[in-house]
Order: C-alpha cells, then structure tokens, then sequence
C-alpha cells in the first residue's frame, strides 16, 4: 500500500483529551515490514506530529482539568495547575471571611446588661451614702482570668472572707476571660464573651448580697468595681505590696496574718493588694490539706453560710424539672432557695459516731452526681502521676469515706514501679506501657468507662435507693453517649458485669449529661454553675479529686450541713 493511502502509526497520535483524562494507554501496534522509503516518510511525519504535540500540550495545560491521573506527570500537573499564584490570592482573602461566617453561625454571645444594671441598682453603690459614711473598701490588684470559673471562684470566696474578717468591703470583679477590649473573642471557632459579670454566676456576700438576713447594715457589704473606680479615683488608692507573705503556713495562719498586716491601716479607705507578681491566695493553697485548718472558720462565716447561686443559674435549674425528675419539687425548691444552716460538722471522723447528729436533706434524694474531666486532663493526669500530687486540698477532709493513698506505688522498688501494667485508656481499650502508679492515678483522674460504670455501681450499693445519674462533663458527645449507654443497659448486658462477678451492674433508671439541659443563650456561657447547682442537691455526689470544680461542690455541700460520707471520689 502506498504511503500515503497508510494509516499513520498510533505512536505518533496525540492521545485525545479524553483518552488522557481516563488514564488510558495506546500500544504501539506490532509492523511486520519495513521499508526505507516508508520509513523516511514516518520520520517527517514524526515531526510534524511532535510540534502539532508540543502545541496541543500547551493549549491543554491552560484548560481546565479535573480528572487526576496517578501518573508521575499527571500528579504534577495536577498539583501545577490546582496551586497557582490567582488560586493561592483568592485563598488568602476568602479565608478570613470563611472564618467569620463559621464563628458568626455559631450565634452572638449575650451581653448579659441586665445583670449588670441589677448590680448597679444594689443598696450599697449609693455614692453619697458612702462618703457620708466612711465605708472602706479592699480591692485585689491581679487576680486571677483567663482559667476556669473554679480556679477564679475559691480564690473570689477566699478574698472576700479576708475582707469580711478586716471589716472592710470586698470589690468583686467581672469573670474576665480575656483582657482585649472587645465585648467578644474567639475560642473554639466560636464566639463567647469576654467578660461576664459575677452575678450571672453566684449571689450573696461575696456578689454584693446581703452579709445577713437580720442585719441590713451596708458598711461591710460587697460593691462592684466600677462603683469602687468612682468612690476611689487612683489618687486616693492606697496600694499594699503582697510580697513576704508566709505561703507555706497552714490556712489558719495564712489568713491571720494578712488580718494583722491590714489591721496597720486601718484609717485608709481605699485600700488595695497589689497581687500582680505574687499571688495571695495561689494554687499550692488550694492544692494542699492545710487548707482545712481554715475550714471551721470559713464554714461558719456569712460568706459560705448566705452564698447562693444567681438566679439566672437557678432559674436553669428549675427549667430542666422535667429531666431531673425531682420526687418532691417543693423539696427542691425550698433546697435551692432557702439560706444554708450551718450544723456543726467536723472534718474528724469522731462525729460520725454520733447518733443525734442531723444532717441537711438533698433536694434530689435518688439521685447521684459525676464529675468526669476530660479535655487538658488526659494530660493533666499524667504530671499529677509524674509529681505525685495529691486530692485538692478540699477533698481530703478526715471524714470522707474515699482516700487517696499512691503511697505504696511510691514507695515500692524501682523495678516494680518500673513494671509495664495494662490500663484503660478513655475509649476503654487497653494500653500496655504505663506504670503501676500511672494506672493508679488515671483510674481516680481520668477513669474509662468500664471503670465509670463499676465505680457508680459501688456507690449505688453504699447508698441504696439511688435510681438516676447525672454526668457533669466536658467530654465528647460520642463518650458520653457510650457511657449513658453502658449505665442504662440492663445487667445481663453490661460489659462491666464480668469485672464484679455481680448480677446488677447498671440498670440505672434515668441516666443525665449536661448535653441534656435545655439552656437559653445567657445559661449557655454559665452552664458550669448550673452543673454545681445540680450537683450540689444530689444525694451523692461522686467528684475528681484533682478538680477545682469537684472541691467547690464538696465545700458547698459541706458548708450546707450534708453528710460527708455522701460525698465520694472517682
């Protein structure tokens, strides 16, 4: 056949757009002849074709592709086209409004105005009865923000103790979360308030309440900052280092000394501690029992005996009855509503014994309470292993039926401390690898949920006539939906029921989350303290020991006149 009635040879075709997008390869057909003319033919054809292909190649590159091909140049030319200069500039602009749009869909927080005009028409922020008055006020300078409602809460009670006891008026704060000046900031992808006044959380002394019932007198009365910045313009502020004080002395005699220093000045009326470099109340405070040498003192004060939470916190409270179940709601009401009496409960296990003693009832009686830290725990726990550190210092009261005791982990030889034990991390698999002493410390810090449902099945044993659980937690929603999951199955399908050998682990009733409350948006940013509110009612309330927020509930259980063995640990 002459050459020029052949078909070209497919070697040198372009293959189609198609073909190059499917990944398709051409064989090149097998020639069972040869012929020099031809040949010479098929070489200028050759030619002609590799410029029509160079050609063809790049109008092909600047036209859109959206196939990939596995191919050692398709990958590159997919990542060369896809990654242009105009694609990575529209990248770079759109990004911030892409991140705007996902934190304005997560809504607006409240500016909660309300509360703060409440605080502004308090008795006390009366500027001319103050002067005419002479009353004195003490401000601390660097407190804590930025940390948890917990940490920022016992040292705010602790403060406005020391006020109490020095006669003055304690200046309380706003929960700031961020010192920008902005009304909002950015956490989570989501928007929250940077600042929220400390009566959406709690009432009385400590907010600017009554110091008690039968006294009206306002000389010794909480005042907000703002009044305080009128009544006491910088010129007149008197400002009181808080270095050389003796951090490493028991609470009682903390407290006692920082009386006796104030007590030198006693004619200055704006009075404020200058705590920016040396904390007054710090963590080794709250973290060490000899917090509880401060404790009888503390408990009988207006300061714990009046506190209450804010009535937004138990307004959320009473929204959620119908999740709660409450036996009796007038119970409840009277509980959350009525002023704590002080019953002269000990930290010594000696009063336990006696058979007149009385105790406050809970406004939820078959319910038990969980606090379950997850989060920057599953770190956490692990330093608490490394350092050896102990319950807060709240948590380790004489009386308490749960003691936390590492010692014979710490004590025993290297080798064996050394020794690789099996735990069970927070999905409830099995981790090889860890000490003896962390699986020690993870079991009562950051517990799986085998461990969760056992230890639950415990306390119900201890207490009967337990029927609900409530779960205070900053967990995954999947977690504790596997959790509630475990605590609700009936007892031939328990996982947990082979560790017991028992027939009656879970089965519980009715089984709560914090997820379950239904919250408006100003209870949404204080959803902490409706947690504790709850928490505080239960019967019994199971708490992390390492937690700030699980040694709050304990106090104020405490401080309520509740049975101390009704207050038990992970």
């Amino acid at each position: 056949m002459p050459a020029k009635h052949r078909q070209p040879s497919l070697r040198y075709h372009l293959p189609s757009s198609h073909a190059r997008r499917t990944s398709e390869s051409y064989e090149q057909p097998f020639i069972d002849d040869y012929d020099a003319d031809e040949d010479q033919v098929e070489q200028g054809t050759y030619r002609q074709h590799r410029v029509a292909t160079q050609r063809q190649y790049k109008r092909l590159l600047r036209q859109p592709s959206f196939a990939f091909s596995f191919t050692p140049f398709g990958i590159k030319h997919t990542c060369w086209y896809r990654i242009t200069l105009r694609r990575l500039l529209c990248c770079l602009v759109l990004t911030p409004f892409v991140l705007a749009l996902s934190v304005l869909i997560s809504g607006v927080p409240p500016s909660y105005e309300d509360i703060r005009a409440y605080e502004r028409l308090l008795p006390q922020h009366n500027l001319t009865r103050a002067k005419a008055e002479g009353h004195k006020y003490l401000k601390f300078r660097g407190h804590l923000w930025g940390h948890g409602l917990n940490n920022i809460l016992q040292e705010t009670i602790l403060m406005s103790y020391l006020s109490h006891r020095t006669n003055r008026s304690f200046v309380y704060q706003d929960y700031v979360w961020s010192q920008l000046p902005f009304p909002y900031t950015v956490y989570d992808f989501a928007l929250r308030p940077s600042r929220i006044p400390f009566n959406a959380f709690i009432s009385g002394p400590t907010a600017g309440g009554p110091i008690s019932f039968s006294d009206p007198d306002v000389h010794r009365i909480a005042v907000s900052d703002d009044f305080y910045n009128v009544v006491c313009p910088p010129s007149q502020v008197h400002l009181l280092p808080s270095r050389g004080a003796p951090h490493d002395t028991d609470g009682a005699s903390y407290i006692q000394w920082w009386v006796d220093r104030l007590s030198t000045v006693p004619a200055i009326t704006c009075l404020e501690i200058d705590a920016d470099k040396d904390q007054v109340f710090d963590l080794w405070l709250f973290g060490e029992k000899r917090i509880l040498t401060l404790w009888d003192d503390l408990s009988r004060s207006s300061i714990l005996q009046n506190f209450s939470w804010s009535h937004l916190v138990l307004s959320a409270v009473l929204r959620n009855l119908v999740i709660l179940r409450p036996p009796s709601k007038q119970a409840l009401y009277d509980s959350l509503f009525r002023p704590s009496v002080h019953l002269p409960i000990s930290s010594s296990t000696e009063l336990l014994s006696h058979e007149n003693v009385t105790f406050s009832q809970p406004g939820l009686p078959d319910l038990v309470a969980v606090h379950i830290r997850r989060g920057d725990f599953s770190r956490a726990c692990y330093r608490h292993a490394k350092y050896k550190s102990t319950y807060m210092g709240l948590n380790q009261f004489q009386s308490f039926v749960d003691v936390f005791d590492p010692e014979p982990y710490i004590t025993r030889t290297p080798d064996a401390n050394a020794k690789a034990s099996k735990k069970s991390d927070h999905q409830g698999n099995d981790s090889p690898g860890v000490t003896d002493l962390e699986s020690y410390y993870m079991a009562h810090c950051f517990p799986s949920i085998t461990q969760v449902v056992t230890r639950l099945h415990k306390i119900r044993r201890d207490n009967p006539g337990l029927k609900s659980v409530y779960i205070m937690s900053n967990a995954w929603g999947s977690w504790l939906r596997q959790l509630k999951k475990e605590l609700m199955k009936r007892p031939s399908q328990s996982s947990a029921e082979t560790l017991e050998g028992t027939d009656d682990i879970g089965g519980w009733e009715h089984v709560i989350t914090s997820y379950d409350l239904v919250l408006d948006p100003q209870q949404r940013y204080i959803d902490m303290a409706v947690d504790m509110a709850i928490a505080e009612q239960a019967r019994v309330f199971v708490g992390n020991g390492f937690s700030s927020a699980s040694s709050n509930v304990v106090m104020l259980r405490m401080a309520k006149g509740m049975d101390p063995r009704t207050n038990r640990f992970l």
